[in-house]
């Protein structure tokens, strides 16, 4: 039972591909379920692991991943269908490239750096979530969830930015607590 997150986090990363399939194909209603089911994946593992304590090692890594590549492929997917503009899609995913560019840069320069998910972080990635789910099921044609659409945009823009924005002030701290250490 211990490796059960770890089986969910790895249905969700076997998830990615249908659900992009069913977007690319415009098969709305297909894709909002799945990645409906996906997420409730992601809750139920994160709720297992810290409430029996079945943390490990894998799954510290491949959750994040799996959200990623969730996140990434319905980006890029809903923004070349224009169900999202491009410029969000560069917006969100230029953070995470800003975030992992300066993982490794600070890796090669300084040594092992370990990122920890910030609140703004954790909430630019709820956001960008809910938006996504929400772009979904517009797209399948239900109206009702249209008037957020826009003010969700602008947050998951406000977001993205913040969170990268906190993420480099952590590095930097980092950087700059290193270096003093030396002297």
């Amino acid at each position: 039972m211990r490796q059960l997150p770890n089986v969910l986090t790895l249905v969700r990363i076997c998830l990615v591909i249908p659900v992009a399939l069913e977007l690319h194909a415009g098969h709305y209603r297909n894709a909002i379920g799945l990645f409906l089911f996906a997420g409730l994946t992601d809750a139920l593992d994160g709720y297992l692991a810290r409430r029996f304590d079945w943390r490990t090692r894998f799954g510290a890594l491949a959750d994040p991943v799996a959200d990623k590549l969730f996140l990434v492929t319905t980006f890029i997917i809903l923004a070349l269908s224009d169900r999202v503009p491009l410029w969000l899609m560069i917006v969100a995913l230029g953070r995470d490239l800003w975030i992992v560019t300066g993982v490794l840069v600070y890796r090669i320069l300084r040594g092992q750096f370990e990122i920890r998910p910030s609140v703004w972080g954790k909430l630019s990635t709820f956001t960008q979530i809910g938006y996504l789910a929400t772009v979904i099921v517009h797209a399948a044609g239900v109206d009702l969830l249209a008037p957020i659409l826009e003010p969700l945009t602008w947050a998951v823009a406000a977001l993205a930015v913040l969170s990268g924005l906190d993420y480099t002030r952590q590095g930097w701290i980092r950087v700059r607590t290193r270096q003093e250490g030396r002297h």
